[in-house]
């Protein structure tokens, strides 16, 4: 699977699935994989600049809301699911 980053992933894992609910009715799905090993070189894409960090690290970054509020479903194994409710004034973050 070679993705955005320039990255081949070996033997991806389905941890999650995100999903926002808009006011029109459209939903929008992506499925959350992991992986340990790959190979190649990392590079940046017009979706912005990567470059890795510590997981320590991730609390003080500063990311968008709702990516902080995704990242339980990468680390703690008993969320499975992201989902952002947009119909109502507001995001409506859960997880399950």
């Amino acid at each position: 699977m070679l993705e955005e980053t320039g990255l081949k992933i070996e033997d991806p894992r389905l941890c999650g699935v995100k999903s926002v609910l808009f006011e029109e009715g459209r939903r929008y799905i992506v499925f959350l994989f992991t992986a340990c090993q790959f190979t190649g070189n990392i590079q940046s894409s017009e979706e912005g600049e990567v470059f890795w960090v510590e997981r320590s690290q991730l609390p003080d970054m500063n990311l968008c809301s709702t990516m902080g509020e995704l990242l339980p479903v990468f680390f703690e194994e008993q969320y499975t699911e992201f989902f952002n409710d947009r119909t109502k004034s507001g995001n409506n973050i859960q997880l399950f």
